[in-house]
């Protein structure tokens, strides 16, 4: 049954009684629930009416607890008013105006200095302003969150607050919470901050190592503190201990590789990887030692691709690049352009490898005296020379006297003047063989029908 103001259905209150009823059909019950409804509106007005008009205006009352609305915001105050008040001008009695708006008397930024909730119901030009803003902060970090959307993306700005308040990273934009150099600077002044950092601020152990420095809690309560991750705190907390590292790395040279910065730099613990590696380790070193000589020079002479990972300025330096060439003559295809060009350092990988005239500098390679020195140590060194000099007759002359397999690397004319200079019948006769190594020359080119038949 029904029951209005006291007054139960039935058939002597003009309602419906239901008690005994049959189901009504759908449309029946439509209908039967407007009428209920039109005839309940006049009893509820009765009764809410007199309660409603006793109840005070609550619209000022709530508006100090809420933001007013975008639209009132805009026109609440300007940038000018925000200075008249400062300047004592312009001021108006406090309260709020008939659209919700609070005015205060006075300088606005005084009066959120004094009390930062005062920006919860302040102008948009206030809660724009960056003096009044940065003051309220000062007093709490919350007042941020009132700030205008354009303060709180703005990242010269977000970084002040944060070095004023470090929490206020709670409420910058979600951007400026995933910049790594916004975060450290609010950790620096509050650790707690890194809890409003992006999840992939909080994953590096650099950012969660700078928050742990500043305290010397427990592995647990930093997790939960910092709302980091178990194994990047455990991670930032080896990069706080250095002895932690240094015990790692020579168990192991491979951990230099995910051994923080100062770890990477400690110029006694990367010798001791290097030479433990065999100069692998190198690779792993600061950019600073990358660049330190002793220590690119005790990697090379272990292992002479390890110039790979030298800086620029030791890749072009004669002593660095002799040192890797001797210990492997492909090390010179890591050096400069202006280490390749050098004589002295072709000529000794040349001694080693026959192949090593592919990496020095196609200067050298276009070079007739230095071309000759080559092919009169090794006659298939032709095959480097450039595309001019394989055309150069007294060369080819030369190559061919070291070694007659020089012929598949000569133009066909030039191939026939070589012949009828020697006299020697037989095209595919080696005359001499190298001094110091014995020579593959299987790979490229493809000697002559004659030469392989001989062969054969």
């Amino acid at each position: 049954s029904l029951v209005i103001s006291g007054q139960r259905a039935g058939p002597n209150t003009g309602l419906p009684d239901t008690r005994c009823c049959k189901p009504m059909a759908p449309a029946a019950a439509t209908a039967a629930a407007a009428q209920d409804k039109e005839l309940a509106k006049p009893l509820l007005s009765e009764v809410l009416a007199p309660l409603l008009a006793t109840l005070p205006d609550v619209t000022p009352m709530l508006a100090k607890f809420m933001p007013p609305p975008e639209e009132d915001r805009a026109g609440g105050a300007d940038a000018d008013m925000v200075a008249a008040a400062d300047s004592g001008e312009g001021g108006v009695i406090d309260g709020y105006d008939a659209d919700g708006v609070k005015h205060h008397a006075g300088s606005w930024r005084d009066a959120v200095q004094v009390d930062w909730r005062e920006l919860r119901v302040a102008p948009h030009a206030v809660r724009n302003d960056r003096q009044a803003v940065l003051g309220a902060v000062a007093k709490d970090a919350r007042a941020f969150g009132y700030a205008t959307d354009a303060l709180k993306a703005d990242r010269g700005f977000v970084i002040e607050a944060v070095r004023v308040r470090g929490e206020a990273l709670r409420h910058a934009a979600p951007a400026l919470r995933a910049d790594r150099g916004v975060v450290l600077e609010a950790v620096a002044q509050d650790r707690f901050a890194l809890r409003h950092a992006d999840e992939a601020v909080r994953a590096d152990p650099e950012v969660v190592a700078a928050a742990m420095k500043l305290s010397g809690h427990t592995l647990e309560c930093h997790t939960q503190e910092l709302a980091a991750k178990v194994h990047v705190v455990r991670q930032a907390g080896h990069s706080v201990d250095a002895s932690v590292w240094q015990t790692k790395v020579r168990r192991d040279w491979r951990k230099l590789a995910e051994a923080p910065p100062d770890a990477r730099d400690d110029r006694a613990l990367v010798l001791e990887a290097v030479r433990e590696s065999w100069g692998e380790a190198l690779q792993f070193a600061s950019e600073a030692l990358r660049a330190d000589r002793e220590v690119v020079l005790e990697a090379v002479r272990r292992r002479g691709m390890s110039l790979e990972y030298a800086s620029e300025e030791l890749r072009g330096d004669t002593e660095v690049v002799r040192a890797a060439t001797l210990q492997n003559w492909e090390a010179l295809s890591l050096a400069t352009e202006e280490a390749r060009a050098d004589r002295g350092l072709a000529t000794e990988a040349l001694i080693q490898h026959i192949d090593a005239l592919k990496h020095v500098s196609e200067v050298l390679r276009a070079d007739f005296d230095f071309m000759l020195r080559a092919v009169q140590r090794h006659g298939l060194a032709l095959r480097f020379a450039s595309e001019d000099l394989r055309q150069n007759f007294d060369l080819a002359l030369e190559a061919f006297n070291n070694d007659s397999l020089a012929l598949r690397w000569m133009p066909k004319e030039l191939q026939e003047r070589v012949w009828e200079a020697t006299g020697d019948p037989d095209p595919t006769h080696r005359r001499t063989t190298t001094r110091w190594l014995d020579v593959n020359v299987g790979g490229g080119g493809g000697a002559p029908p004659e030469a392989e038949a001989v062969a054969g």
